[in-house]
């Protein structure tokens, strides 16, 4: 919820009229999460399955900075983890599925994590990290409607 201490305020951003949505459209999900235990979490992950008829861009943030696990290349996923302003990610991470990215994107019928099987159209999974009471931030990422 917006009124715990640490979220800021307007955080969350977005438009949603699925109505003017056609093919060939492209389309900007952010994921916003909260930690708002009354405890560390360790190890979080999020993962997000796309629906039907999405295809993830794997480009969306080629070129962006900084980077984290991205040599300019298939950087399809911003990352925000406190920041101050919710357009500015804190890293742009590489969607490659290696073990190495933080950030994966797993094409439909590839083996996923635990937390999103199956995978039937596609995932995006980040592996957020450690989070103390109250850290925040986004995911983000784009499809193209097919």
């Amino acid at each position: 919820s917006e009124n715990l201490p640490n979220w800021p305020d307007n955080f969350v951003r977005g438009i949603t009229n699925p109505n003017n949505i056609q093919p060939g459209d492209e389309v900007e999900y952010t994921i916003y999460f909260l930690s708002g235990g009354s405890g560390p979490l360790d190890n979080a992950v999020v993962c997000d399955p796309l629906q039907n008829f999405q295809t993830f861009r794997t480009d969306t943030f080629n070129g962006q900075t900084p980077t984290e696990g991205a040599f300019g290349s298939e950087v399809g996923i911003a990352f925000g983890l406190n920041p101050l302003n919710p357009d500015l990610p804190t890293a742009y991470l590489r969607s490659a599925n290696s073990a190495s990215n933080r950030g994966r994107f797993y094409p439909s019928g590839t083996a996923t994590p635990l937390i999103c099987r199956p995978n039937i159209r596609g995932a995006v999974v980040v592996d957020i990290g450690n989070l103390g009471v109250g850290d925040y931030g986004f995911i983000r990422f784009r499809v193209t409607i097919d």
